[in-house]
């Protein structure tokens, strides 16, 4: 019973962290001249949208991990697993990332939208540096934390 304690408290705690998804949004200023900006609302409900889709994805591929992991790799994870994990996770963040930023911010509030997606994009950067960082820390949290500031309550990471 210890020992299974042990494993589900591990699981918790990778879970926990690895939920990291990532949001963000704003116009990166390529597509946004071929199309008029959205109002908030629009933008909100699109953003939030993109947010939903890709963090589900992320969610199955963390499970599917889950499901994957030893006992004892459960128990006491390796650097080698926290790296394959944060890999794993990368590609449904860079897409998100890709998504948000393509979006046509509205206009009193682009500057904000803005400066959210260079925030992902830095975070995206180092978690590609370093996969692991996925995992065992946030390098989203500030994205995060202005996304969510910003209005874009699903892109809770």
């Amino acid at each position: 019973m210890k020992r299974w304690g042990k494993q589900v408290i591990t699981v918790a705690v990778l879970a926990a962290v690895v939920s990291i998804g990532a949001g963000g949004c704003g116009s990166n200023g390529g597509d946004s001249s071929t199309s008029a900006p959205l109002t908030k609302a629009q933008f909100l409900k699109e953003g939030n949208r993109i947010c939903q889709e890709r963090l589900a994805e992320k969610d199955e591929i963390v499970a599917k991990a889950f499901k994957e992991l030893s006992s004892s790799e459960a128990a006491k994870p390796s650097q080698s697993t926290f790296t394959e994990l944060g890999e794993s996770v990368l590609e449904p963040v860079r897409q998100m990332t890709e998504e948000l930023s393509e979006l046509s911010a509205p206009s009193d509030t682009k500057a904000d939208a803005e400066a959210i997606t260079r925030q992902l994009e830095a975070g995206v950067k180092e978690a590609e540096a370093n996969p692991s960082a996925l995992v065992k820390s946030n390098p989203l949290s500030e994205a995060g934390e202005s996304a969510r500031a910003y209005g874009l309550k699903a892109c809770n990471f």
